[in-house]
């Protein structure tokens, strides 16, 4: 009822029919006066259907010859969309005839309630321009408290996306426009921005792993891998399986992901079949070792990643090229590797392969192991997976 007392005074179109609104009762009954037969309506509000009502506020304006019109609302029965343009061509007493586009129309605002939905078309809101398309745009949001509140992301890209060939912006205030902005709509990514965000949280978690990962040369697998990977690489015991990690650079030289070796930290043994590429997509170079610019450097695919381990000249650059493939893990060496606690992982890191607590596990291996071979191997095998 509150609403319908609000808009005592206005017309409201209920279906294809206009009223003038009267007034509301205190009990809820709508006083309405219909404008084509000029009877009264008594309605309830509660019985009125929401979907079939329009509501509209009467404005004069004057009309001369060559203004520039528009409609309000979309014209089914003269086929004129909502927002078309139009220039008045003529006036001959209440009649208008407007030309839209080559196409003359006749209106009578004066007759018919249904022809009374037109405006001047010099200045629109952003809402109302939806959908329209035209050469010049000039855009004026101020930047008052009122003003600044209307600013959101979307009415703006209506504002911006109307012209054809140009726009030109005014703001009061740009700085206090933008945060205006913001706050309604949050900062929004294109979906190349998106990708491109995603690409660099992925090249952010690498580089936190790395820097949580342990230096390789402070540990005992240090004695028992390559001195190249020693030296350059890190060792990650946070993933179920440790794993050395390989620095990946851009053509830039910047770190943007970790080449991933699967390592077993008993023997030292590289599993280089499971190992791959993760962080950012421009991740392209590893560089095992850094030698003299007067020498041509030495480039490697992954798949030559032993090869390369096997350089021997130090004033060579040596480096890696990436290929971002993911090699498919081996099951039985994933089970072993993840049948490992985090501290059984610490503590084979301050192994020594004499030590005495692999003498002290000796009465727990296979009857068929030769446990004194078994501690001076670089490198073993258990002989069944029962067994294992």
């Amino acid at each position: 009822m509150d609403f319908w007392q609000i808009n005592t005074g206005n017309i409201a179109k209920i279906n294809q029919t206009y009223y003038h609104i009267n007034e509301t009762s205190s009990d809820g009954i709508l006083s309405l006066h219909q404008f084509d037969n000029q009877r009264e309506h008594y309605l309830s509000v509660m019985a009125l259907n929401p979907d079939t009502v329009t509501l509209y506020q009467a404005n004069t304006i004057t009309v001369s010859p060559g203004e520039k019109i528009r409609l309000t609302v979309t014209d089914k029965e003269r086929m004129a969309a909502n927002n078309e343009i139009g220039i008045v061509k003529k006036i001959e007493g209440d009649t208008l005839l407007i030309d839209f586009n080559g196409k003359t129309l006749t209106y009578q605002p004066n007759q018919e309630m249904s022809d009374r939905h037109l405006d001047y078309t010099y200045a629109v809101t952003a809402y109302a321009s939806q959908g329209a398309s035209v050469p010049y745009v000039i855009v004026y949001d101020g930047a008052s408290d009122n003003k600044a509140k209307l600013a959101a992301l979307d009415n703006t890209y209506v504002e911006f996306s109307r012209s054809k060939a140009h726009v030109q912006v005014y703001l009061d205030d740009a700085e206090k426009w933008i945060k205006h902005i913001e706050t309604h709509s949050g900062e929004r990514v294109s979906a190349h921005d998106f990708i491109k965000r995603q690409d660099e949280q992925r090249a952010v978690s690498e580089k936190t792993l790395w820097e949580q990962s342990k230096v390789i040369t402070q540990t005992a697998l240090a004695k028992k891998v390559d001195h190249l990977i020693a030296e350059v690489g890190r060792l990650s015991t946070l993933n179920k399986s440790p794993e050395i990690l390989l620095p990946v650079v851009n053509e830039n030289g910047i770190h943007r992901g970790n080449y991933h070796l699967p390592v077993g930290i008993y023997t030292g043994n590289i599993d280089f079949e499971r190992a791959r590429y993760q962080g950012a997509k421009e991740g392209k170079y590893i560089i095992l070792q850094k030698g003299d610019e007067s020498v041509e450097p030495k480039t490697y695919q992954t798949d030559q990643l032993p090869s390369a381990l096997q350089q021997i000249e130090t004033d060579t650059t040596i480096v890696v090229e990436i290929t971002q493939e993911t090699a498919k893990p081996n099951e039985l060496a994933t089970a072993v590797e993840e049948s490992l606690s985090v501290s059984d992982i610490d503590k084979a890191l301050n192994l020594d392969i004499n030590d005495t607590l692999l003498k002290d596990e000796e009465s727990k291996l296979p009857e068929n192991v030769d446990a004194e071979k078994l501690m001076n191997a670089d490198e073993f095998s258990l002989p069944t997976e029962d067994n294992l």
